[in-house]
């Protein structure tokens, strides 16, 4: 374009059209408040991998890029950053597996490494947790007994207050319920109660 005979410099030119239709450049802080505050009415088709990818490249901020579910699973699907783990040496018990999605990405990418600092390792202390929120504790007994003796940190009140702990009939009880008798007490009980 041509102003008064005099070729127009197309970033001037091209800040003047964004400023006469509204249009301004976000930095990361502000894009990922737009994300954040829009990602309920975003596609999931628009954030492909090249996007995720673009995204834990950018300068969007940690805490924006955490609450996005850009963070893709062994399976395909896509989750917040604590909706998912990151592989460690602590291994998934199969019990537990279709509750722990692993974070997949190509390894030595910036975007990897990023991922990996904002979500969880795999742990003793994960799967104690983990198995503790699920809807029948119980059933995941064992995986909770075989990770506490590695665990570094366990919720003590999650684990004396959750019904997870199973007696002879599997009914599940909380371990701040379960009652350590004298054993002439016992005795007296499970003649009282044969068959429990």
């Amino acid at each position: 374009m041509m102003n008064d005979g005099i070729a127009a410099d197309p970033a001037v030119l091209l800040d003047e059209i964004h400023a006469a239709l509204g249009i301004r450049n976000l930095d990361g802080a502000a894009f990922g408040k737009l994300l954040r505050d829009g990602i309920d009415r975003l596609d999931g088709r628009l954030l492909d991998a090249a996007t995720v990818t673009a995204l834990l490249e950018s300068d969007v901020p940690d805490e924006d890029l955490r609450v996005l579910p850009i963070f893709p699973a062994r399976d395909g699907s896509r989750h917040r950053a604590n909706e998912i783990w990151r592989p460690a040496d602590w291994r998934v018990p199969a019990a537990l597996a279709p509750s722990v999605p692993l974070l997949a990405l190509q390894e030595g990418s910036r975007a990897c490494a990023r991922a990996q600092r904002l979500v969880k390792p795999w742990s003793a202390d994960e799967q104690i947790r983990v198995a503790l929120a699920q809807q029948q504790p119980e059933r995941l007994a064992d995986e909770i007994l075989a990770a506490l003796p590695d665990a570094s940190k366990p919720d003590p009140k999650k684990l004396r207050e959750t019904p997870w702990l199973r007696d002879r009939r599997g009914r599940p009880w909380r371990p701040q319920d379960v009652l350590d008798l004298p054993e002439p007490l016992l005795e007296a009980a499970r003649r009282a109660w044969p068959g429990d």
